[in-house]
């Protein structure tokens, strides 16, 4: 659903920026000629499971930047942390899933 995505991202404001998985959010950032928040490109899990990012601090700072959308995959890549989603689901609402066959489903979250 890449054209769908970028289509949907490109109809924001252009000063609003991305976050979410690293497996799409830098593509789309890309195609749709978006910046990333907080210049967070490799938004995988392990930053935070491990212990590299903290998680607490590091949505302290996403709260001040301005975010068209959170886009997520069911169950994998960071839908996986159960803060994450209560994260996303308390500032953003779901306004659309997309399926793709190799890469599951993506939740976009508008902000």
């Amino acid at each position: 659903p890449l054209s769908q995505l970028v289509e949907k991202v490109s109809s924001t404001n252009p000063d609003q920026k991305l976050f979410g998985d690293d497996s799409i959010v830098s593509l789309l950032a890309l195609k749709a000629d978006r910046k990333i928040a907080l210049n967070f490109i490799d938004a995988n899990e392990m930053r935070f499971t491990s212990g590299i990012t903290n998680f607490y601090l590091f949505t302290d700072e996403l709260d001040k930047v301005n975010v068209s959308y959170i886009i997520l995959r069911e169950n994998r890549g960071m839908h996986q942390i159960r803060e994450m989603r209560q994260y996303v689901q308390n500032r953003c609402r779901l306004e659309q899933e997309y399926s793709d066959i190799a890469e599951g489903i993506f939740l976009m979250y508008k902000c």
